[in-house]
């Protein structure tokens, strides 16, 4: 009975509201909700309506984009995504002007990405050790499914948090049919690799500091890899306008990988 009423009033308010103050408001419940001068600080820079005009991939969006952490205009008011979403997104739309692929299976679904991926797929399933929404509870290193049986596999920020990473790529491999493709995005951070000892706290748990040699693993694995980076493209209008690049301490862009078997 609360679910129904709280929906009928979300009817109401999208008919009768502008997109504006939706997202006013639900900033503004971010803010008052969150010990974060950050979301408050988001609230007042959407007021104020700054003159960043961005524009997000994913749900369309076009104006101001949200601080997050220590990045400026990284978030998407509208649908939330990242600069990682964002430039993960341009590669896959890239991407399917040149394959035709039926199934996909993507780990840890990020709300925003997954009706992208099941527009697209007749075949769409989602996978995760610990979320509950989702198709299939399955560990990466140890997937419940038959060689060869999935021809596209989205995976993106979970390697660095599985300890045997190995394990998890050949298991990737394994179920993908021949000449199936693994998007794969890690957090590039560091020059170089670091295995952690535990768990890194200051690293939302990454049991890895990874660099860009990181990759090698995953070619290893037997996996074609074409590497993308968030300076892919020569355009510094196109790169600013959908915001999908940052700037780490290390000037270290963001990486995805499509790794076809």
């Amino acid at each position: 009975m609360r679910a129904l009423i709280k929906n009928k009033i979300m009817v109401f308010m999208n008919s009768v509201l502008s997109e504006f103050w939706l997202i006013c408001l639900k900033q503004f419940k971010v803010a008052v909700l969150s010990p974060s001068l950050l979301e408050l600080k988001n609230l007042l820079k959407l007021i104020r309506s700054a003159p960043e005009n961005y524009r997000c991939p994913i749900c369309s969006y076009e104006g101001i984009f949200f601080d997050y952490i220590n990045r400026y205009d990284a978030r998407c008011p509208r649908c939330g995504s990242l600069e990682r979403h964002r430039m993960q997104i341009i590669v896959f739309n890239n991407l399917l002007g040149s394959v035709l692929i039926d199934s996909c299976l993507h780990f840890a679904p990020e709300p925003f990405i997954s009706p992208i991926l099941r527009k697209h797929f007749d075949n769409y399933i989602t996978t995760d050790l610990v979320m509950n929404d989702v198709d299939m509870r399955m560990d990466v290193t140890k997937m419940n499914l038959k060689d060869c049986s999935i021809g596209f596999i989205y995976i993106s920020h979970v390697l660095e948090h599985v300890s045997d990473d190995v394990l998890a790529l050949k298991e990737i491999y394994r179920v993908l049919k021949p000449d199936g493709i693994a998007l794969i995005a890690v957090p590039v951070l560091y020059e170089k690799t670091i295995e952690y000892d535990k768990p890194n706290i200051l690293e939302f748990g990454h049991v890895r500091g990874i660099g860009p040699d990181y990759f090698e693993k995953v070619k290893n694995t037997g996996f074609r890899v074409e590497i993308f980076t968030s300076n892919y493209l020569s355009d510094d209008t196109c790169r600013t306008r959908y915001r999908y690049f940052k700037d780490y301490k290390n000037d270290i862009p963001d990486y995805v990988a499509i790794c076809q078997k």
